[in-house]
């Protein structure tokens, strides 16, 4: 490498601010080049090749006029400024190291990264969106853009992924493989969208990903009929697993595998679940029950989900603590792990029936929440107010997910925003608090219950993020989706512990089977719409 200053480059106009946008579509193709449908005449400019299995950009040169000299004497003129609100996500302060130690391996030094509440430079890289005066390009959900106004280079997108796609493409186009000096003369814009179907990490669409990890499971745990090894609610929520799958996928193996299951259930269990005294149990197999004949016309769970429905209902509700289920049949506390599952499975039996009586039932009960349960503030969802009048305040992944499923539905029927906005808060509250470096994990890996909770928050964040197409939610669960199958085992399991390398042999660390289903759950609950 020569020792004379090396310069860093990015070309821009003066009469037209350039902006140029990232597809993230999956390829190994280098840049293309495209003209205008006006074509000028340009300067040259030089152009770098991508080494990269996401990007495909087309572009349009317009007439350049000027360097922007970003480094000398092999030192940094700029800093990296970060907004105050992403300065401590994990993901995005790792592609900024990755940035930075790209620019170590030409020989410069590391350049500074800051957040925006400090002095601001004459040069830097903007991370999004700053407190500094810019214009913010305008971009949909899935694109990234860079652009060059003044002194700044500004890297931008609407969600935390694809602002890292952002950082990468301006890592591998203008620093990596550089040779001397990094000069990058930019044409005027690049056009194009991230590939919100594949994974980056893993280089597979998520629909691939799914399979793999469903396959592996059926081959561990499918035994003829069923999946053994679960008592009551555990198998109604592994029936769930498979009610995703088939519903994602319309494959009639997996429709078949999934009827087999729901007949065993009632084999086993006959049709009337009235003596089991977990009120919220018997909710979950109407939620199941309900959503196969949403799926297949099959009425004869409609039939038993409503029967078991209405006894519940009516043993479990008084007006004692102002409304709401008791979750068990002593009637000491009203929970939320009963009254939303039960919002939930009344929606879909008023969708069945289309009885009004069912909404408005779920409409108590989530109003009930909405009172007693629920921090309208931070979006946390309590546990459980006792016929004593005290409140336990625990939030776990179970009752945020069937809360935001449960005001997903009433939204639906009666286009209330307010729904939306509390299933969004209980999003937010569960993306940020009840994770560690980004990954679902709330202390819910060991017991009976615990492991399976992940895989029903999953479920109903999902559907909402459909219901309003809320990207940074669907990106957030391929995130959890990348580091869940970057640790399955050499047989394709995936414990609950997403965050951690699933064991050979999971049952020697006390994780059963419903352990193994949240991942399942997730896998086909990430998949773009």
């Amino acid at each position: 490498m020569k020792r004379f200053a090396i310069l860093f480059c990015i070309v821009f106009c003066t009469a037209l601010m350039i902006v140029s946008c990232g597809n993230g579509a999956a390829s190994s193709e280098t840049t293309q080049h495209t003209t205008a449908d006006k074509p000028v005449e340009t300067t040259p400019f030089v152009t770098t090749t991508v080494v990269t299995t996401t990007t495909t950009v087309v572009t349009t040169p317009e007439v350049t006029q000027a360097d922007l000299v970003l480094v000398e004497n092999n030192k940094p003129l700029f800093q990296v400024v970060v907004p105050v609100s992403l300065y401590s996500d994990a993901a995005l302060s790792s592609a900024l190291s990755d940035l930075s130690g790209a620019f170590e391996e030409l020989g410069i030094e590391k350049p500074r990264v800051v957040h925006d509440r400090l002095s601001e430079k004459t040069y830097e890289i903007l991370i999004g969106e700053t407190s500094r005066k810019v214009t913010l390009p305008e971009t949909d959900s899935f694109e990234w853009c860079v652009s060059v106004q003044g002194t700044k280079v500004l890297l931008y997108a609407n969600n935390t992924k694809c602002l890292i796609e952002a950082v990468n493409y301006f890592m591998n186009t203008y620093v990596k493989g550089s040779e001397g000096n990094v000069v990058v003369r930019t044409p005027s814009k690049y056009v194009g969208k991230y590939d919100a179907a594949s994974s980056t990490m893993h280089g597979m669409t998520y629909a691939d990903m799914a399979t793999s990890v469903w396959n592996s499971f059926n081959d561990k745990y499918w035994k003829s009929v069923w999946v053994e090894g679960n008592w009551f609610w555990d198998t109604a929520e592994t029936l769930e697993v498979y009610i995703d799958a088939y519903e994602q996928t319309k494959d009639e193996a997996i429709k078949t595998k999934m009827l087999k299951f729901a007949d065993q259930f009632i084999r086993r269990w006959q049709k009337d679940f009235t003596w089991n005294e977990y009120n919220d149990d018997v909710m979950w197999i109407c939620i199941a029950f309900s959503r196969i004949t949403l799926l297949t016309g099959e009425t004869k769970y409609y039939d038993i989900a409503k029967t078991n429905f209405d006894a519940v209902y009516k043993r479990a509700y008084d007006k004692k603590l102002d409304g709401g289920l008791y979750w068990r049949i002593e009637n000491n506390t009203k929970n939320s792990c009963v009254n939303c599952p039960a919002a939930i499975a009344a929606c879909l039996l008023a969708e069945l029936s289309g009885d009004e009586g069912y909404y408005t039932k779920a409409k108590g009960l989530i109003d009930w929440e909405l009172k007693y349960m629920f921090e309208k503030n931070t979006g946390k969802v309590y546990d459980a107010y006792n016929i004593n009048g005290n409140i336990n305040k625990w939030a776990s992944t179970y009752n945020q997910g069937t809360f935001i499923g449960a005001c997903t539905l009433l939204y639906k029927h009666y286009k209330d925003e307010k729904y939306l906005t509390y299933a969004d808060k209980a999003a937010e509250y569960a993306m940020t608090k009840l994770v560690t470096n980004g990954v679902l994990d709330n202390g819910e890996d060991n017991g009976n219950d615990l492991p399976g909770f992940k895989g029903i928050l999953t479920r109903w964040m999902y559907r909402y993020a459909k219901e309003v197409g809320d990207v940074e939610i669907l990106l957030f669960l391929q995130s959890n989706a990348d580091a869940a199958f970057g640790n399955r085992n050499e047989n394709g399991l995936i414990w609950t512990n997403w965050h951690r390398q699933t064991p050979e042999d999971p049952a020697a660390e006390g994780h059963i089977v419903f352990s193994m289903t949240t991942a399942v759950a997730l896998m086909y609950n990430c998949q773009p719409w």
